[in-house]
């Protein structure tokens, strides 16, 4: 189990950012969505309840196509101060289904850091106007019932990371399923909270 001071709670880490680059983000009318990124998360601690078979399946489909039901589309798009959410995870899902997650059901902890995450983003067909979005999970880890996601701004010209920003993010109670999709709601609304708090 990881173990932070209280001040580390919510965010672990800012990279840093313009601020008027992310208010150009905050006023943008679209977002392109690249989707959630699993090709370097852990699962830490799960014994029996998971295995390669279940999350090649079933588990991380569905987790990366929560965000995209009518309902949640929707909900995201008035999170981010949104009209519209594009959709553009290609580079996501490829990388996704790629893995061989046998080896990614650990007992010890895992840590990305910046210059990872920014390696796993410079593999992305990132293209077009405008700005986009990306969650690259870290680690799941059963015995705290925490996820350790990040949120990451894009600027599409460019290709420019405008802000990465990692979270700590509770679970909640359900099946396995529900349970970790709550993880990752609660990382969207952080990424929400981060355009809302400079509009």
């Amino acid at each position: 189990m990881k173990y932070f001071g209280p001040l580390f709670y919510l965010i672990l880490y800012l990279s840093p950012v313009s601020s008027q680059s992310l208010e150009d983000v905050a006023r943008a009318k679209e977002i392109t969505w690249y989707g959630i990124d699993f090709s370097e998360t852990r699962f830490v601690n799960f014994d029996n309840e998971l295995s390669a078979k279940s999350l090649t399946d079933s588990l991380i489909s569905r987790w990366s196509l929560y965000p995209l039901s009518p309902e949640k589309n929707a909900a995201i798009c008035k999170m981010y101060l949104k009209n519209n959410l594009k959709l553009n995870d290609h580079s996501s899902h490829m990388r996704n289904i790629s893995i061989d997650y046998s080896n990614r059901l650990v007992n010890s902890n895992y840590n990305l850091d910046d210059e990872a995450v920014r390696n796993i983003i410079s593999k992305y067909d990132v293209n077009g106007t405008g700005y986009g979005l990306l969650l690259v999970v870290e680690e799941f880890e059963k015995n705290s019932n925490r996820a350790y996601i990040w949120v990451v701004f894009i600027d599409n010209t460019s290709k420019k990371l405008l802000a990465i920003r990692r979270y700590i993010c509770d679970s909640k109670n359900g099946d396995i399923e529900n349970r970790w999709l709550g993880a990752i709601d609660l990382a969207l609304r952080y990424g929400g909270k981060i355009l809302r708090a400079i509009r």
